[in-house]
């Protein structure tokens, strides 16, 4: 049965991402342009960002850096958040396809935090590696993210 449901989107939902760092802290992407942070102790968007990339497919959290997120748009863009830096703006944005296609997979790697991987509409499957400031946590950063989520709740 459901227990709970968040504020919806106005387009579909693609993609869904749990914080592996925050028990409380989710991350939607939607066909409406934006993800969505979401804190499952309230029913509201505690934040929203629109990168102006149209269809969002996919959105997942670091597995190493509490305050990095990845999402990936219908028009063949990888977009790499870093919270630290910027609560609006993409730290990276990195070109998937050249022919503008959707993206349509993502996944971070558990076992090589340098690693990234993203699938196309053109059927292909990427490997990234991702900048040293992407991939390696820092002393105080899951304190970091508490107190971001705290903040939020405000």
């Amino acid at each position: 049965p459901i227990t709970f449901a968040f504020n919806p989107h106005p387009g579909p939902v693609y993609g869904l991402s749990c914080s592996p760092f925050h028990r409380n802290l989710v991350l939607s992407a939607s066909a409406d342009g934006s993800i969505r942070l979401y804190n499952m102790l309230q029913a509201k968007a505690t934040m929203s960002v629109v990168p102006d990339n149209g269809y969002l497919f996919g959105v997942e959290w670091s597995h190493v850096r509490p305050l990095v997120f990845a999402a990936i748009t219908g028009d063949g863009k990888l977009l790499l958040f870093d919270l630290e830096r910027s609560r609006v703006n993409p730290a990276e944005t990195l070109e998937v396809n050249a022919k503008k296609l959707p993206v349509y997979a993502l996944a971070f790697n558990p076992a090589r935090p340098y690693r990234l991987a993203t699938g196309d509409a053109t059927g292909v499957t990427k490997i990234w590696r991702l900048s040293d400031q992407l991939a390696n946590a820092r002393a105080g950063e899951v304190g970091e993210l508490n107190a971001f989520a705290d903040m939020l709740l405000e």
